[in-house]
């Protein structure tokens, strides 16, 4: 009786110690979610700006024969008038730091993905300081799309992976409905590509 007596304490404590302990546990992955969430969220609109000039372009190849140096040009265009969020390297950069206190190795492999955008100027700026030849610069633009655009589809899986597996799927079927421009723009480029065949007609 007296050993029950000096047990129930303990194992009060015991249990005590125990809840504290999960909830903390649960605190800490509470925390790491939503770390991995702000950067999740930014990365892919560092994606989505980095791909959705790109699609715009191909499906305007699909109806109408563009000179490839052309793309430059267009490409730039579309730029000013889709611009880059301005605030979108210091959110992603928070984000990352945040991370880092929960995950220091993830975030170190995730630094400066953000920096990709800057790539996107680079045939242009190649084009106009020395004199690279617009065809060429074309290449080069098509070619660091190729060669990026995988690297941070997988950075996006690996956050996506990191929050969740319900996460993950739906970052994996959104990769699959934006391989091709949104039905609106597709609708207006036909629209306008009409309205041009029209005009020459008459």
């Amino acid at each position: 009786m007296k050993l029950i007596e000096l047990l129930i304490p303990l194992l009060g404590v015991l249990l005590g110690a125990a809840i504290t302990g999960a909830g903390s546990v649960w605190k800490d992955r509470q925390a790491r979610k939503r770390s991995i969430a702000r950067a999740l969220s930014e990365l892919l609109e560092v994606r989505h700006q980095m791909n959705a000039i790109d699609l715009v372009i191909r499906e305007l190849r699909r109806h109408v024969s563009l000179p490839a140096e052309f793309s430059i040009v267009l490409g730039n265009m579309l730029k000013e008038i889709f611009p880059i969020d301005p605030d979108i390297h210091k959110r992603y950069n928070d984000s990352i730091s945040s991370l880092a206190e929960v995950d220091p190795v993830l975030a170190f492999q995730l630094r400066s993905k953000d920096r990709i955008l800057d790539l996107q100027s680079l045939p242009m700026k190649l084009t106009t300081q020395s004199q690279l030849p617009a065809s060429e610069a074309a290449q080069l633009e098509n070619a660091l799309h190729q060669l990026v655009l995988p690297h941070l589809d997988w950075a996006v899986l690996e956050l996506a992976s990191a929050h969740s597996l319900r996460t993950k799927h739906r970052v994996k079927i959104f990769f699959d409905e934006n391989k091709h421009p949104p039905p609106e723009i597709v609708r207006w480029i036909e629209e306008q590509v009409k309205k041009a065949e029209k005009r020459l007609d008459n």
